[in-house]
């Protein structure tokens, strides 16, 4: 047992994405602008993350679930700001009937995504967004392609999903978070079909992609994965996923409180002299967040392994 040695494998990159980042920067400099003056707000959660939202709610930036809420030209006129995952064209439109100030914080990938989806629609293509079909990415993308347009949910137990492309041709663009396995698995089925055409656009963010091969690359490598993000983060619930695909242990946390020493007991019984555990972070996952949760598994462990030593890679 004194000789067992623990190494600490963190998966790259860490901290926010640069839609993330760039979305959290254009709220902070909105909020210090209007310096109270003029109400500030966020078309649903600007990210999913907890801490962050916290913090944001203190430069009194307040999320609005729905364009209802904005009263009616106010005096002081509102901002609104639209958060990285976008949304639908008729929202904003609704936004402005309110006599508010709109600010884009849409990820540039999201919004690539957007407009392949015009570009389809206006050129009398059926559209198709492979995705989740209740994560606001999809619903904003959906609202580009107009009526002719469906989603391919990765969540349908129907794998085999029909298409209602009443003889139209198919574009087929995607979430951008999902796995390049999700995508390929629809791409597989809808060309199985026979369509008048079909034309394939790869949307998926890279940086999403690198996260991804880097978790299946530690899933291989380790005994336990701990994945940190929101629990209603959907990047890092497929990072959580792809995980388990490899490893046996893969716990969800939030923050370093969540980590349970539970976890690690059995491990520290097993004949191994070397004791892998691997950390991934959601792309909306603060640095310091990763950071804490680190430090912290180095003070579990060490309660775990009586006499051992942890070195961090």
């Amino acid at each position: 047992m004194r000789n067992k040695q623990i190494k600490i494998m963190v998966g790259k990159p860490t901290g926010f994405c640069f839609g993330v980042k760039r979305a959290i920067a254009i709220v902070k400099r909105e909020a210090k602008k209007a310096q109270g003056k003029n109400p500030v707000y966020t078309l649903g959660p600007i990210i999913h993350n907890n801490q962050v939202l916290k913090e944001l709610q203190s430069l009194n930036v307040k999320i609005i679930s729905a364009v209802s809420e904005l009263k009616q030209k106010p005096l002081a006129a509102p901002i609104v700001i639209i958060r990285s995952h976008g949304c639908a064209p008729v929202l904003v439109e609704k936004i402005k009937q309110k006599g508010c100030q709109i600010i884009d914080a849409t990820c540039p990938y999201v919004k690539r995504v957007q407009n392949y989806a015009a570009m389809l629609k206006n050129n009398g293509y059926y559209t198709v967004v492979v995705g989740d079909k209740n994560h606001p990415e999809v619903k904003g993308i959906i609202g580009y392609a107009g009526r002719q347009a469906q989603v391919y949910d990765i969540n349908s137990k129907f794998k085999n999903q029909k298409l209602k492309v009443n003889h139209r041709p198919v574009g087929v663009v995607a979430q951008t978070t999902i796995s390049r396995q999700e995508f390929q698995n629809a791409v597989s089925a809808f060309s199985a079909h026979d369509y008048r055409e079909l034309r394939i656009f790869n949307t998926l963010c890279q940086e999403s992609q690198n996260r991804q091969n880097t978790c299946q690359n530690l899933a291989n490598n380790v005994n336990l994965m701990i994945v940190v993000g929101s629990r209603s983060s959907a990047n890092t619930t497929s990072l959580a996923e792809i995980a388990k695909k490899s490893c046996r242990r893969v716990y969800k946390i939030e923050n370093k409180k969540e980590l349970n020493q539970k976890w690690f007991s059995n491990l520290c019984r097993k004949r191994e002299k070397v004791l892998r555990i691997g950390v991934i972070a959601g792309a909306s996952t603060p640095q310091h967040t990763v950071f804490e949760v680190t430090q912290e598994l180095g003070s579990v462990l060490k309660n775990s392994i009586a006499g051992g030593h942890n070195n961090n890679d």
